[in-house]
């Protein structure tokens, strides 16, 4: 692995109330482990955490923004469009979190919100079916197949972006990984946010961040991770075991609290070696997938930075 100065831009909190923003996101994260500590089983698990996960999207959808649902390749997914976007304008293919067991596209609309807004288009979040009911490689199918559904809809790969965060950032890795073995174009690029890219769970993070760590764990990743695998390699299946010379110029996002930082510096490290260019951003005063906080000017600073890369590949491309 590099060394963090040439891999990372270390982001430091900033603003007299990031403390506070960061202990409100943290309540919440308390209150959400405490609804589902005593479900009775993983529907009862779902659905508890997608009611909480609406607390943080408020009433109605985000301003600017339309919100549809569709279906590529049938697959289903959410579609939020920019107010204004013009038809052929870019679109970001978006893999959620929720460790392979949980979540639904609802979960990143406001994140996705701000991203439509800022590069002019359209994201398509794929409702993509989860473990264990559907382990590997059922998630991987649906969002290659939304992919091959978008290129065949008109869609140009200069302007198309993909991004994933959480599980979600691993399942983009795979995706990708599996489109270029497939000859399939690549997109403009590539945002991950807190990814899981290490099936192994091997990363020291997993250790020195453990007491830092405010809303995953451990344990709940490998119970993900186990559900999803079904018995198949966590090695041979792990992103970062795979090839990565074909994924796209990337930005990495991750907390320097987070067990999964060391999975963002693999893939930084990783992607260095194919020959991919890659910026890694490590945030001070945030927790694990903090953009979906929006009273947090961290999630609203992200975002932006975010916005940015793809707007920069997009008009690269």
């Amino acid at each position: 692995m590099l060394p963090d100065d040439q891999v990372a831009t270390v982001i430091p909190a900033q603003g007299v109330a990031a403390e506070a923003e960061l202990a409100r996101a943290v309540e919440w994260t308390r209150e959400l482990k405490r609804r589902t500590r005593d479900c009775a089983d993983l529907t009862e698990v779902r659905a508890v955490t997608g009611r909480m996960m609406a607390t943080r999207l408020g009433e109605g959808p985000p301003a600017g923004v339309r919100i549809a649902q569709a279906a590529f390749g049938g697959v289903p997914a959410e579609v939020v469009t920019a107010d204004g976007a013009p038809p052929a304008g870019p679109v970001l293919l978006h893999l959620h979190g929720g460790g392979f067991m949980l979540g639904a596209p609802p979960d990143d609309r406001l994140f996705l919100s701000g991203v439509a807004t800022g590069i002019r288009g359209r994201t398509v979040s794929v409702d993509y079916r989860l473990a264990p009911e559907n382990p590997y490689p059922a998630a991987v199918d649906d969002g290659v197949a939304v992919y091959e559904a978008l290129l065949r809809s008109g869609v140009d790969p200069n302007s198309l972006v993909v991004s994933g965060e959480s599980a979600g950032g691993g399942l983009a890795l795979l995706c990708l990984q599996r489109a270029h073995r497939i000859g399939l174009p690549r997109p403009a690029g590539l945002v991950l946010l807190s990814p899981l890219a290490d099936f192994t769970l091997s990363g020291a993070s997993h250790e020195t961040n453990a007491e830092g760590e405010r809303f995953t764990s451990r344990e709940g990743l490998a119970r993900g991770l186990a559900s999803f695998l079904a018995g198949a390699d966590a090695h041979a299946v792990s992103p970062l075991a795979n090839d990565l010379a074909g994924i796209p110029p990337s930005l990495v996002q991750a907390g320097d609290t987070e067990i999964l930082l060391d999975d963002a510096r693999g893939v930084a490290a990783g992607l260095r070696s194919a020959g991919v260019p890659v910026a890694l951003e490590i945030w001070g005063g945030v927790l694990h997938t903090w953009h979906g906080f929006p009273h947090m000017t961290a999630a609203q600073r992200a975002t932006t930075h975010v916005v940015r890369f793809l707007r920069e590949r997009l008009a690269s491309c």
